[in-house]
């Protein structure tokens, strides 16, 4: 059994979609004997850490400040982690050069954080310094073309592929996958093709690649999830399975929101919002098969992640402003009954840090 720290983003104002009652980068310690999650600390000073991404080596977290304040932009924050104890210090921030950042992750070479701006409709590289702090945005780039849905472009995640070589970026204006080519040595990122379009109305919003090989996407209109074929010499996307996501019959408004996979099992989780749930899909064939419907007993569930371990599965629920620990079945990945709670203010992402000694 084992101990991880976990970093959690919230929501600290209110805003169309949410009342953010929180006050900044939470750090909490979860127990995976106990099953417990308890909050150990707070990182003040920022506005809105509504997505995280921690350094492969632990050191530094990054954090998208999603607001349109500061000029009419959002920015992302660097943040040294403390070896000792997992306190966040503040490095500073810069700007993100579009408003309402929504989500940010690292290149796998540790050299540059990306930021997708929901509603500033475009995409950013910052370069890592060596103290970890943040360079200024470059490129900068604007996905201008039609949207089919929403009013505008808005690109909701931006991942590289394992060799850092691609960059993908669900758009859920444009209704597609866009990719771009990106030359680390040269700090660059250009359009390599317009990706493929998703199901119409589907909404791409997170995405992740499998061990597969794979490229799974949650459409957050539909509430669907796909399976795109991709491939690492070209970049580009092929073949499309599209699973449902919600029971049959559901007449409710829900909206999907994250997925993860089960560091062990052939297994991948989504979250629903609105129907309240995870659906839980098995990875064994080209079309994922959905197992189950599962109730996470909260409002709301936004950023779900599996411990490193694979014993529990943590939902954090927007609207209840808590965090539900869900034990996972060993042989089949379904979440159980029973669990704990852990009381966080509009808590929307979760990071799980290396275990600790």
């Amino acid at each position: 059994m084992a101990r991880f720290r976990v970093y959690l983003g919230t929501y600290t104002e209110h805003m169309p979609h949410v009342a953010g009652d929180a006050e900044g980068v939470y750090l909490a310690e979860f127990d995976t004997t106990t099953g417990l999650l308890v909050v150990r600390d707070v990182a003040r000073g920022v506005t809105n850490p509504s997505y995280l991404a921690l350094a492969a080596d632990g050191r530094t977290l990054y954090a998208a400040e999603e607001t349109s304040a500061l000029a009419g932009c959002g920015a992302v924050s660097a943040f040294a982690v403390a070896a000792d104890d997992g306190a966040l210090r503040w490095l500073g921030r810069r700007s993100s050069h579009g408003a309402d950042p929504c989500y940010v992750s690292l290149t796998p070479d540790g050299t540059a954080v990306l930021v997708a701006n929901y509603s500033g409709g475009n995409i950013a590289r910052l370069a890592i310094e060596a103290d970890g702090r943040l360079a200024a945005a470059a490129p900068v780039i604007w996905h201008r073309e039609p949207a089919v849905q929403r009013g505008g472009a808005h690109p909701h995640a931006i991942l590289p592929d394992p060799t850092g070589r691609w960059v993908l970026v669900p758009d859920l204006g444009l209704n597609r996958v866009v990719v771009y080519r990106h030359d680390a040595a040269d700090a660059t990122l250009v359009r390599a093709a317009d990706g493929e379009a998703a199901a119409p109305g589907a909404g791409p919003r997170h995405a992740l690649f499998g061990r597969d090989g794979a490229l799974y996407v949650i459409n957050e209109i539909d509430s669907t999830l796909s399976r795109y074929r991709f491939d690492a010499a070209s970049g580009r996307l092929g073949e499309r399975h599209d699973c449902a996501g919600l029971p049959a019959g559901f007449a409710g408004t829900s909206h999907a929101a994250d997925l993860r996979l089960h560091p062990r099992l052939p297994v991948l989780y989504t979250s629903h919002r609105g129907h309240d749930s995870v659906a839980v899909y098995r990875l064994d064939a080209d079309r994922p098969q959905l197992l189950a419907h599962v109730p996470v007993g909260g409002r709301t569930p936004r950023s779900i992640a599996v411990d490193p371990t694979g014993q529990f599965l943590l939902a954090a629920h927007q609207d209840s402003g808590s965090v539900r620990v869900l034990p996972l079945d060993p042989i089949t990945g379904v979440p159980t009954d029973g669990g704990t709670r852990c009381a966080v203010p509009t808590p929307v992402c979760l990071v799980f840090a290396a275990a600790l000694a």
